[in-house]
């Protein structure tokens, strides 16, 4: 639960600074993996609530947050990763990645948005 402790209501009429900065009320994550074989499918969904409270600093030097809030609604973001690997041999494995698969826009931090949708392809050799 990010609430700042030094909150004083009395004191401080602006609501949201009973929040901690940069901190999100929600958040959720799940990796399900399933193997067949010699293949594994596999994603990662995380779901990332609004931030609660954003530094003033940061609305007034990055001119774009202040317009309409721009923060609120990208702050927050449904992301999904998929994976396959393959084992070509005992030791030898081979990964296709997808990240940002539904190339979601969201902010990580103030004024950072996200790289679009990623694919990679990983080979991996454990021994």
């Amino acid at each position: 639960n990010p609430i700042n402790l030094a909150y004083d209501s009395l004191k401080d009429t602006v609501k949201r600074n009973q929040y901690l900065k940069y901190r999100r009320k929600n958040i959720f994550r799940i990796n399900p993996e399933i193997q067949f074989g010699k293949v594994t499918l596999g994603s990662t969904i995380s779901y990332n609530s609004p931030y609660t409270n954003m530094d003033q600093f940061f609305i007034n030097v990055i001119g774009g947050l202040a317009k309409n809030d721009y923060w609120k609604p990208y702050s927050k973001a449904w992301i999904f990763d998929f994976r396959i690997e393959y084992i070509l041999k005992q030791h030898l494995l081979l990964n296709v990645i997808v990240k940002n698969a539904m190339n979601a826009e969201y902010m990580e931090a103030p004024g950072n948005v996200v790289a679009p949708r990623n694919y990679t392809l990983q080979a991996k050799y454990e021994f």
